[in-house]
């Protein structure tokens, strides 16, 4: 898809311009699928180790940050602040997500001095 996106784009109309910036626009959603994967990852990861309280944060940050960003990148960038906007929320999601995911595999991971005593 990602490659063929302005053939994809051309099913629905002939015009250049639109094909255009509909590439642009797949390209830069197509990039927040890897970041939006590894999130919904952690997301599993907390649920799977009991990690209620992590896992609920990490839906409430990918729902909530949307919003703000959207409005903030309009305001800063218009058009292009809109489309990357889906890219930078992902992303945010994503650093809370590793910061949670530190903090969860030192605290699961048992003290090796303790082990070796």
């Amino acid at each position: 898809m990602y490659l063929t996106s302005d053939h994809l784009i051309g099913f629905f109309t002939n015009d250049p311009q639109l094909i255009e910036l509909g590439s642009y626009i797949l390209h830069v959603t197509f990039l927040s699928l890897f970041i939006s994967g590894t999130t919904t990852l952690f997301t599993g990861i907390f649920q799977a180790t009991g990690q209620g309280t992590a896992a609920f944060v990490m839906s409430i940050v990918q729902g909530m940050t949307l919003i703000p960003v959207l409005y903030l990148a309009n305001r800063m960038n218009g058009f292009h602040g809109v489309v990357w906007s889906l890219v930078i929320a992902d992303a945010v999601a994503f650093l809370v997500g590793a910061v949670m995911l530190y903090v969860l595999r030192n605290k699961l991971q048992p003290d090796l001095e303790q082990l070796a005593q």
